[in-house]
C-alpha cells in the first residue's frame, strides 16, 4: 500500500472534496479496503457522498445472516 496516496485520499475525503469511491481511486484501493482504513483510523463516514447501492447491498447482506 502506498501510504502517501492513502493519506492524500483521506485528506481529500475529510475535506469533502471527494466521495468515498473517488478517494478509494486516489488511494489505489478497492472501495471496501478504503472503508476499512477509514474505520481503522476512526474517521467518520460522510453519508452525503455514500452511494445508495452500497447501503442497500449492505442491508440485504445483514438480513441474510
Amino acid at each position: 500500500m502506498d501510504k502517501f496516496k492513502i493519506n492524500k485520499a483521506i485528506e481529500a475525503y475529510t475535506r469533502r472534496e471527494v466521495n468515498i469511491s473517488e478517494a478509494a481511486e486516489i488511494a489505489d484501493l478497492s472501495y471496501r479496503n478504503f472503508l476499512n482504513i477509514l474505520e481503522d483510523r476512526k474517521i467518520p463516514i460522510n453519508y452525503d457522498g455514500f452511494p445508495i447501492d452500497y447501503g442497500i447491498d449492505s442491508i440485504k447482506k445483514s438480513l441474510k445472516k
